[in-house]
């Protein structure tokens, strides 16, 4: 049975238009050809260790996941999140690093997060950057939090759980 609004004939009989009720069959096969913006995978990595530096480069947290890309066109979600603390009067910074902290640093030169105290207390805090890398490649690519500080001492607390989830997005 046909049925037309605003001019359109909406064909019910096609296996694709019963994927899609209510559309017409030009959509109904043009919606199921899209493959852009897709889900093809998620892994999910995590770290329960504490890490103290002094360092005024970046160091690692030890929270690093690794994703293999199905195609060279996919982009990668990365989602890092971790339990920071400075000590008083410093600042610690936080980024993404694809590859170790001695590989491409995704994020600014000071990092995605800043933490900052002017107190005579150590305060925590949680940090989360997000970043879309487009790593144009099929090999395995390792993605890394890594943090240093202007001169005080920072913490990564992962004691509460660092993560760092990495999702390939169809392009």
């Amino acid at each position: 049975m046909a049925v037309t609004a605003n001019g359109t004939p909406y064909v019910e009989s096609s296996d694709l238009v019963a994927n899609y009720p209510g559309v017409s069959l030009a959509l109904a096969n043009h919606i199921d050809g899209l493959d852009g913006g897709k889900v093809l995978q998620v892994v999910y990595a995590y770290s329960v260790s504490n890490t103290t530096t002094t360092s005024t480069s970046y160091v690692t947290t030890g929270i690093v996941g690794t994703i293999t890309p199905s195609s060279a066109t996919s982009k990668i979600l990365v989602i890092a999140s971790s339990q920071f603390s400075v000590s008083t009067s410093n600042i610690g910074y936080m980024t993404i690093f694809r590859g170790t902290v001695a590989g491409t640093n995704l994020g600014p030169t000071n990092g995605f997060a800043l933490i900052t105290t002017a107190s005579s207390s150590t305060p925590q805090s949680l940090q989360t950057a997000v970043w879309l890398d487009s790593p144009s490649t099929t090999s395995a690519q390792a993605y890394t939090i890594g943090f240093k500080t202007n001169g005080g001492s920072v913490t990564v607390n992962n004691a509460n759980y660092g993560t760092i989830t990495l999702i390939e997005v169809a392009a």
